[in-house]
């Protein structure tokens, strides 16, 4: 990395790349408000079972 390299290698293999940290934005609460209203509205307990239906909730680890 002291060479100015972008990617993190394991054995000469890439395995990852550093990027610089981007400045968090502010974003205007009326904004948000905006966004939240325009967004579709979701029933969490259908969202839950889709979930469940393809996703075996049981599984550990």
């Amino acid at each position: 990395m002291v060479a100015g390299g972008r990617f993190v290698t394991c054995n000469g293999t890439p395995v990852g790349e550093l990027r610089p940290i981007r400045r968090h934005r502010f974003v205007p609460r009326a904004t948000i408000v905006d966004a939240a209203a325009r967004a579709p509205r979701i029933d969490a307990d259908r969202f839950r079972a889709d979930l469940d239906a393809v996703i075996n909730p049981h599984i550990n680890g």
